[in-house]
């Protein structure tokens, strides 16, 4: 993958109701995470940066998976996931730079603002929603590898998870593919992580049960994983 592309944060006018969160990650950058406002659908190139993001990850991820050919997602989806609220961005800058608008907050002085859009770098997404009232879930956690082990992705699961406790939900789960009957060490890697985020599993389900559209793509035989963890008390 090439490095980080910055893309000017969407500058929509949309303010979201949910909390933006900033985290330092290593030494000189610190990352904007707070959820896309339902205009960056219309913002073509962030459509496409955000698509690539996810399917470049993924396709590292879940080699072995899949036949050739399959993508993670879409740029329709994408578009879809972000009119429905449900897409949360991770924006990387440096830490003397001022922070632009991805989540709809305005800096009167435009000079600094175009500053910050230029210094601005998406560096990871995740996707939060409610199940039900009582249960969130999580999906398409991307960390770009120019950014891996700097915190992202821990970032972005703590946001997805009090984003969940704030909707009054008090359990927040996941679907992790794994083989059945085999072993990808990423994914055995990726499970052991969730395990000291405090994430069990609870049961199994098969692809063809959960998503029957992408059973057939598959390459090999697999399962999914359920993974859960109480945010909050019932």
């Amino acid at each position: 993958m090439e490095g980080p592309q910055a893309v000017a944060p969407t500058h929509g006018a949309e303010k979201s109701a949910e909390k933006s969160e900033t985290v330092a990650v290593g030494h000189s950058s610190v990352v904007d995470i707070s959820f896309a406002p339902a205009s960056a659908a219309d913002d073509a190139a962030l459509v496409t940066r955000l698509t690539d993001l996810i399917n470049v990850v993924y396709s590292e991820a879940e080699t072995g998976f899949w036949k050739g050919g399959f993508v993670r997602t879409t740029q329709e989806e994408v578009r879809e996931l972000l009119r429905a609220g449900e897409i949360a961005l991770a924006w990387a800058r440096p830490q003397t730079a001022t922070r632009a608008t991805a989540a709809g907050e305005h800096n009167h002085n435009d000079n600094n603002q175009d500053d910050a859009a230029r210094s601005e770098v998406l560096v990871g997404c995740i996707r939060v929603h409610l199940l039900d009232p009582h249960t969130g879930e999580f999906g398409m956690l991307a960390c770009d590898p120019a950014h891996r082990g700097s915190g992202v992705g821990r970032a972005l699961l703590r946001f997805a998870e009090d984003a969940i406790r704030r909707r009054g939900a008090a359990t927040i789960r996941l679907e992790l593919l794994v083989g059945d009957g085999w072993t990808h060490d990423f994914k055995a890697r990726l499970g052991r992580w969730y395990e000291r985020e405090g994430y069990a599993v609870v049961r199994t389900s098969s692809v063809w049960d959960s998503t029957p559209h992408l059973a057939p793509l598959l390459a090999g035989p697999s399962l999914f994983q359920v993974y859960q963890k109480k945010v909050a008390a019932e």
